[in-house]
């Protein structure tokens, strides 16, 4: 029987192999039953038929690798449509849909959604409406606290 460190690299090669990356792995009581709780993460969006596909794919790997002699559920799923990302990666998300959470105030806010138009070395350029304006604002990679991707409605 392995322990629930070697599960997790295990499946964290798994998903890697799958062009996935591993968020986390907890193994936890919820209602008094034992769930195994995996979200996973890529650049791209996640459907959910990617669900299907990783669930399947975790339980037969887990089907070869006991971490426990107790009953669990197996729980898969991503970081959701507003998942947050790193400002490494915003360079691959030009044109989507943005929120952003800066330090210090730009503009009388500290947040803004709109869509990601430009990133180079030091700064990113979102377009944001104002009622029925349109308007580029620039802001400093380092005054940046959060991004996200955000739905616009």
């Amino acid at each position: 029987m392995e322990n629930l460190d070697q599960v997790k690299e295990g499946i964290s090669k798994l998903l890697s192999s799958l062009n996935y990356e591993l968020h986390s792995l907890k193994f936890k009581k919820v209602n008094r039953e034992s769930v195994l709780e995996v979200i996973i993460d890529k650049d791209e969006d996640i459907s959910m038929e990617d669900i299907v596909n990783v669930s399947e794919k975790i339980s037969n790997y887990l089907d070869e690798h006991d971490f426990t002699d107790n009953a669990y559920n197996l729980d898969v799923s991503s970081l959701g449509a507003e998942k947050e990302f790193k400002i490494e990666k915003a360079d691959k998300y030009v044109g989507r849909y943005i929120f952003v959470h800066i330090i210090n105030a730009q503009e009388g806010t500290n947040s803004f959604e709109g869509y990601l138009k430009e990133v180079n070395d030091e700064t990113i350029t979102i377009e944001i409406t104002i009622k029925t304006r349109k308007k580029l604002i620039t802001i400093n990679k380092t005054n940046i606290d959060l991004l996200r991707f955000a739905i616009k409605f």
